[in-house]
């Protein structure tokens, strides 16, 4: 192959997606190799995804997100190189675990045809027990690179199995951010800049994506719960040979229970998988520190063997008073502060897991304050590692 972008020599193709394609290439300096990503032509829209990819990825650096090591313009056309990551994509994984071919499992096209709303039902083996904790250990651990992304004022746009890879040591990273897109606003849970146009892999997008309308970090935890119900399913939230039908059904269809197809999982899944997936925003599971939480949860349960629908702690989108977390005991102290913000205490008492406090601010700014008491973890605060951008705290003494 042997063509040059920037230092690096191209070695050979990884792979090519609709905007863009990955080459393997080597530094000439240093000999390394990398994964270098351009443009296949000068396509408007192509470029400003790898653009925007330049952007996002410049910005952060965790071991959950794909790293950005160079980048530039060659040949009138923009490319950047990353570091090559061994392993696959978690869509590799599923595809073995539920014996499915490559081909049938590739997500809903734009040239899919099709009239019928009835799902494509796939029989298949059922996930072990292994593989449905190896899938919430990948799930939690998503949570932190999610939580450093949110942080810094961005959703990725486009969370499906094939944009998470899993390297052969175990670590879950975050790539292909050719639809992330920042916050506008400084205060409060700010949206996003939206497009105008529907972008994503329509089966793991959130009903506003599907209506074009502004994004928060909210977007990309339905995508995760998308992703969820179909690592512990083996089957799409809503499937069908029609891309047109299933983004109808992300806006009007109600989600099965994923045990309604795996009779052997556990209440806690379901809770958790629903959480997410909510038609509303404001009705979603809110933060991925909140994912991460009801997890550990979660994985505590599976290892003693005992699970109980509740036990979960789950904080929905809604900054409001009423907001509280479903627990099987829960004391709920509401106080009128200064100005008519309130701030509505909720104190999990269930098994010592978790306690949360929810403010309400006056603008509609939200806090949310999380205290893992459980397994011997720090206290963590949301509004300052989530969403540091806040401007004022209430709190209750």
């Amino acid at each position: 192959m042997s063509r040059v972008r920037g230092e690096y020599e191209l070695l050979s193709a990884l792979g090519v997606g609709g905007m863009g394609v990955v080459y393997r290439a080597r530094h000439g300096g240093t000999g390394r190799e990398v994964a270098l990503k351009t443009v296949a032509c000068q396509n408007g829209v192509a470029v400003e995804a790898l653009y925007r990819e330049v952007q996002a990825l410049s910005r952060l650096s965790h071991p959950g997100i794909i790293r950005i090591v160079d980048h530039g313009i060659a040949d009138g056309l923009p490319w950047y190189a990353m570091e090559l990551l061994r392993g696959m994509t978690l869509r590799e994984h599923l595809d073995i675990w539920f014996e499915r071919d490559a081909e049938s499992s590739l997500p809903t096209s734009p040239a899919g045809r099709g009239s019928s709303r009835e799902p494509r039902t796939v029989v298949g083996p059922q996930p072990t027990h292994v593989q449905r904790r190896e899938l919430l250990r990948i799930a939690r651990q998503l949570c932190d690179a999610l939580t450093m992304l949110h942080g810094a004022g961005l959703v990725h746009g486009d969370l499906n199995p094939g944009n998470i890879f899993i390297q052969d040591d175990g670590q879950p990273v975050l790539f292909d951010f050719g639809l992330a897109s920042q916050f506008r606003r400084e205060d409060g849970r700010a949206p996003l800049e939206a497009a105008g146009q529907v972008r994503g892999t329509f089966d793991y997008m959130a009903p506003e994506q599907v209506l074009g309308a502004p994004l928060d970090a909210r977007a990309d935890l339905y995508g995760l719960g998308c992703t969820l119900f179909e690592g512990l399913t083996g089957q799409r939230l809503f499937s069908d040979p029609s891309p047109s039908n299933v983004l109808s059904r992300h806006l009007s269809d109600t989600p099965r229970r994923p045990s309604s197809l795996v009779s052997e999982l556990d209440p806690q899944l379901d809770e958790l998988v629903l959480g997410l997936l909510a038609k509303s925003p404001a009705h979603r599971i809110g933060y991925a520190e909140d994912v991460a939480d009801a997890l550990d949860t979660l994985d505590a349960s599976l290892a003693s063997g005992s699970c109980a629908r509740g036990d979960i702690a789950l904080q929905s989108g809604s900054a409001s008073a009423s907001g509280v977390r479903p627990h099987a005991t829960t004391a709920t102290l509401d106080r009128t502060l200064a100005q008519g913000t309130t701030a509505a205490f909720d104190a999990a008492l269930a098994h010592g897991a978790t306690a949360s406090f929810d403010t309400t601010l006056a603008h509609g700014g939200t806090a949310s304050f999380d205290a893992a008491l459980a397994y011997g973890k720090t206290s963590r605060v949301d509004a300052a590692v989530a969403y540091p951008k806040r401007t004022r705290v209430d709190t209750a003494t």
